[in-house]
């Protein structure tokens, strides 16, 4: 699990959680190589041209466009970032949405044609409801959201609004798969969860001072002069591929469960390396590999940005679930997630998706024999 997370709104969740779960054997969703430098597909069409046609709906390049903008939007207005104005964190955040816009709205567009043919109208008052999540996610609940529309264009504010109600219609769409009997949770299953937590917590003490001891011999070596990134990929337990560099991020989106890493960060420079910290997935060591100030706009105060790498070692974190209550809740939870994933996989098998273009969207693009020779000389000579 990534220290950095963003909690993103019911309405850009449902549609994800649709094909959440799927096996291996269903088709991935298309991901459209969108870097505009390499893709010459992309690069040449028109806002008109088809990106992909979903059961007999088209899907230009202008949506692929305004989507791209509205994220970018959603994302200044959250972090308080001013609007157009440059800015390296906004530009790095959207390069890394980009590949998922064409899935999005092949999702909701699945979501949308079966809720139609369903007859499925979103009741207003849940539709308001959902506005003030989205106020409350981009740090403006006392905005209205005609201002906050407004602020971000016609076309964009639109499609907000769309896929606000998509979402909504998803969870609609969702509860008409469930079976009686689906959402109970029985008191075997409770009794069996409880039992397992006490199994757990008695071994908990001792196993997290063995990954401390492993955590400060690592560190040890390291400020002895080992490469932190090789020998995180040798020593850490789990995730050995984040002993590489991070994308960058600023200080004020930890979470509360990463306290102990915000503490340490607020008097950290570039090169310090972290004693044992506890975090969501285990026990790190953590290394800032570059901090700086990032502006965020007129009449506000730049913040703190770090670029770390960590090597992270098996911890047996205590499960704070413990309440029947409580327990059943979860449970409830990833009930409905299982849900959620079979209506994708039912939308999914019953969809004809097309890419008008010829375009390799299951990858890469494909490149031409001469572009490839062209690449590969390139690569001689800079190895020269």
């Amino acid at each position: 699990m990534f220290l950095r997370s963003y909690s993103l709104p019911k309405v850009f969740l449902s549609a994800v959680l649709l094909f959440a779960g799927c096996g291996n054997e269903e088709p991935k969703a298309p991901g459209i190589y969108v870097d505009e430098a390499k893709n010459v597909l992309m690069k040449d069409l028109s806002p008109s041209d088809v990106i992909v046609r979903v059961n007999g709906v088209d899907i230009t390049k202008k949506d692929f466009l305004v989507r791209r903008s509205l994220n970018e939007k959603v994302y200044r207005l959250r972090n308080k970032i001013e609007l157009g104005a440059k800015n390296r964190k906004a530009k790095k955040y959207i390069q890394s949405m980009e590949r998922s816009i064409p899935d999005e709205y092949i999702r909701h567009e699945l979501v949308r044609q079966a809720a139609d043919e369903a007859g499925i109208v979103v009741p207003e008052k849940l539709i308001k409801a959902e506005f003030k999540k989205f106020l409350n996610y981009i740090g403006r609940p006392k905005d209205s959201m005609d201002k906050v529309l407004a602020r971000l264009g016609n076309d964009e504010g639109r499609l907000l609004i769309d896929f606000m109600k998509d979402g909504l219609r998803a969870e609609i769409l969702r509860d008409t798969l469930a079976t009686n009997g689906y959402y109970t949770v029985t008191d075997e299953m409770v009794s069996n969860h409880l039992a397992r937590i006490t199994a757990w917590n008695e071994n908990a003490d001792r196993l997290n001072e063995k990954a401390r001891k492993k955590a400060n011999h690592f560190r040890e070596k390291v400020v002895n002069g080992a490469d932190f990134a090789e020998l995180g990929k040798k020593s850490a337990q789990i995730h050995p591929e984040y002993a590489e560099e991070w994308d960058s991020f600023q200080l004020m989106e930890f979470t509360e469960e990463n306290q102990q890493l915000r503490d340490w960060l607020k008097t950290a420079n570039a090169g310090d390396i972290s004693g044992p910290i506890d975090l969501d997935d285990g026990i790190a060591i953590v290394k800032v590999v570059d901090k700086w100030k990032e502006p965020q706009g007129q009449g506000h105060e730049p913040v703190d940005e770090f670029e770390l790498v960590r090597c992270t070692f098996k911890a047996y974190q205590y499960t704070l679930v413990e309440t029947e209550e409580e327990i059943r809740k979860q449970y409830r939870i990833e009930l409905e997630k299982n849900l959620m994933s079979q209506l994708g996989e039912r939308l999914w098998k019953n969809a004809v998706i097309e890419f008008p273009n010829g375009g390799d969207f299951w990858g890469d693009a494909k490149k031409t024999d001469k572009e490839a020779v062209s690449e590969e000389a390139a690569d001689k000579e800079e190895s020269k």
